[in-house]
């Protein structure tokens, strides 16, 4: 497969990075002793001070020693004010184990014994998260680099970012001699291809849980989350022959293998891994990047966006899962008008049926409409800011 003689490929490639259990992973480093083990990072305990009798207020506890804010360690409470702190990250090895972000310290433990708990670094009566920050801050520079010129790349938090691969990309194809070798380094990392399977699993998960800590940690804690090889259908978009691709598959594959070298350099020099989503914007970035991890990718051609969107329940997407959400998945009964249960309902009943439930509870109605729509249907115009 040669490159053409022209780069002018159309539409745009973002991808969503996002460490795999970022604080594991910034506490892993610190003390490799801590890698493959059942680890829960918890927040402090700003009333009981080092947990001794009369003891009160906020005791200082650096970064390191990280042996200093093990809280927990084979079932031995070594740090009373923090043995039932609430969990903030949860590593793959206890989420194996049944532990999730849900649980408190002492839930946690009592579900798997093995369970090493550490406290967050404390200073100043408070959290200190500078560490955490630090190690943010490194990963998004390696990856920065990793991507080249002209990647825009855009702070999402603390472990995760967009960035726009779309110059990048097209600068690779248009240096490639062979777009084989682009396409095959992008499926030798791995490289999952999204579609009606993902939709359908995602879909089974039902809707978000309500309430601002549960949405939080939805998809952060549950079980479900493994590595797993691409399947068939990810395959075979893969060995498609070359009349069967076209420009905007070859720009995501490109970015796919630049992720693929970002995400490697982030595991060779901090030690822990991440995953993404590549997309043709923000919205599909962030939602692909959520449908395999941890240390995996995957992309979603525009050719299995309505695929994957379809069945998922509405409030899965940015932006509906408060009172615009319930308005359109519960809709009107008073008057008679139903609401929409997944994204695919929604996009097919079109911006005017959705306007109808917004009226009167809503403001500017008309234009909530129909970028609800838009959005159900996988369109997403917001830039990465850099």
């Amino acid at each position: 497969m040669t490159s053409p003689t022209s780069c002018g490929l159309g539409g745009r490639a973002v991808a969503l990075i996002d460490m795999d259990c970022f604080y594991c992973g910034c506490e892993r480093d610190l003390d490799p002793s801590l890698v493959g083990v059942p680890l829960a990072v918890v927040q402090y305990n700003p009333f009981q001070g080092d947990g001794k009798p009369g003891s009160s207020g906020v005791i200082s506890h650096p970064p390191r020693p990280s042996s200093a804010r093990v809280a927990v360690r084979d079932g031995k409470v070594l740090m009373p004010s923090a043995a039932n702190g609430s969990i903030i990250a949860v590593s793959y090895e206890a989420r194996a184990r049944g532990v999730t972000r849900f649980f408190r310290g002492r839930e946690a433990v009592n579900t798997c014994p093995e369970l090493i708990l550490i406290q967050v670094p404390t200073s100043h009566g408070k959290s200190d998260m500078g560490v955490y920050r630090d190690y943010g801050a490194r990963a998004l520079k390696l990856i920065q680099q990793t991507c080249g010129a002209g990647a825009l790349m855009e702070k999402a938090s603390v472990d995760e970012m967009y960035i726009d691969l779309t110059k990048p990309a097209r600068a690779a194809l248009a240096a490639a001699s062979d777009y084989g070798e682009l396409l095959r380094e992008a499926e030798a990392a791995g490289t999952h291809v999204a579609g009606a399977a993902e939709g359908e699993e995602e879909a089974a998960m039902g809707a978000q849980p309500t309430g601002v800590l549960a949405r939080n940690s939805f998809r952060a804690g549950h079980s479900g989350q493994v590595v797993r090889r691409i399947g068939l259908t990810s395959a075979r978009w893969w060995a498609r022959t070359a009349p069967e691709w076209n420009d905007e598959d070859m720009l995501l594959a490109a970015a796919a293998a630049i992720v693929a070298r970002a995400r490697a350099a982030v595991t060779r020099e901090l030690g822990f891994t991440c995953s993404a989503g590549i997309a043709a914007n923000k919205l599909l970035a962030k939602l692909s990047g959520g449908l395999h991890k941890p240390n995996q990718q995957t992309i979603l051609p525009a050719s299995a966006v309505t695929a994957l969107l379809d069945p998922l329940p509405i409030d899965r997407l940015r932006g509906f899962g408060g009172k615009l959400g319930s308005l359109l998945r519960e809709g009107r009964p008073e008057l008679g008008l139903n609401g929409f249960g997944t994204a695919g309902e929604l996009r097919r009943a079109g911006a005017g049926a959705a306007a109808r439930l917004l009226r009167g509870e809503w403001a500017h109605p008309d234009e909530a409409a129909a970028a609800a729509v838009r959005m159900a249907s996988g369109l997403d115009d917001d830039a990465v800011r850099e």
